[in-house]
């Protein structure tokens, strides 16, 4: 009896997510007022003696008396209030629009190009969310450019960009684009089988019609025990590809490897399994080898809200 176990398993859906950044309010301390000065006083010592008095007709006028300031004389000018100098809001810019290069095998990159910034906006932010919800912000300093993204998970991407001016986010998002890590295991259904019984073996990324070649090799003494190849169907956006009603070759008990090579794709798919022999209720059975599943595939693909900018 053989058997496999999963590997990969189904995808939350995703959701992206932009908050716009908060302005900042600038404050002008206000100017402490200087204290009133004191009025200058004539010593008593200095009034004219009373043996020369002054003529009645020469008085001392009296517009040549200074008068001390009052303390509202020299008071500054009231400190303008935060909203006179507030910056004003960041000018709002048309979307951006981006586009991804295709899918690929987990492991490899994709590359997302950006283009339709325009001035007085200065950089662009661009957002992936992976097919396990983790988000990853990618800051690009001009009004376009391209991005290199290399998948870690399989499943499904999502991507959007904003423009942003200094930072902050003064555009809509961008159209939604979305790809597709394929994952590079065979799955076995059943997950355990007995000699003779007929099995369905699914992978990811073969192209529909093409030449499938499968080789089945122990892994101890390297003896190739099956190489035959089947014609892959493919369905969806992520390429699935059924072979059915495969029965795998038995030989000596140990591990196995299990590959799949496209010839027009070229991609490989392989996994291990496990006979063990005599093939019998009390001693067979398998050890569990991989049994890779790709994420559901999310209709609504997540992306950046409207900014209200």
């Amino acid at each position: 009896m053989m058997r496999s176990k999963s590997l990969l398993g189904g995808v939350a859906a995703l959701a992206l997510i932009i908050t716009p950044l908060a302005g900042m309010s600038a404050h002008a301390a206000p100017t402490p007022s200087p204290a009133a000065s004191s009025p200058t006083s004539t010593p008593s010592d200095t009034s004219t003696p009373t043996d020369t008095p002054t003529p009645t007709d020469t008085p001392t006028p009296t517009d040549t008396q200074t008068p001390a300031p009052s303390s509202s004389d020299t008071t500054s000018a009231p400190a303008p209030s935060s909203s006179d100098t507030t910056s004003a809001p960041a000018t709002k810019v048309a979307a951006p629009s981006l586009s991804a290069s295709g899918n690929v095998d987990v492991g490899q990159s994709v590359t997302i190009k950006v283009s339709g910034c325009t001035a007085p906006a200065d950089g662009i932010l661009l957002r992936v969310q992976d097919a396990n919800g983790k988000r990853t912000d990618y800051k690009i300093a001009s009004l376009s450019g391209s991005q290199t993204v290399k998948t870690g998970v399989a499943g499904w991407y999502a991507a959007q960009v904003v423009c942003t001016t200094k930072g902050q986010q003064v555009s809509d998002p961008s159209n939604k684009a979305s790809f597709f890590a394929y994952p590079k295991g065979i799955d076995f259904s059943p997950t355990s089988w007995t000699q003779g019984q007929a099995l369905t073996l699914t992978t990811y990324g073969f192209q529909a019609g093409e030449s499938v070649r499968i080789k089945v090799v122990h892994q101890k003494t390297g003896k190739v025990y099956w190489n035959t190849a089947r014609t892959a169907s493919a369905s969806g956006d992520e390429r699935k590809n059924v072979f059915s009603n495969v029965v795998l070759p038995t030989g000596p008990a140990g591990n196995y490897d299990i590959t799949m090579t496209g010839s027009q794709s070229g991609k490989v798919r392989s996994s291990v399994f496990y006979w063990q022999s005599p093939d019998s209720d009390g001693n067979g059975g398998g050890k569990p080898g991989t049994n890779p599943k790709a994420p559901a595939h999310n209709g609504d693909r997540p992306g950046l809200p409207s900014t209200g900018v």
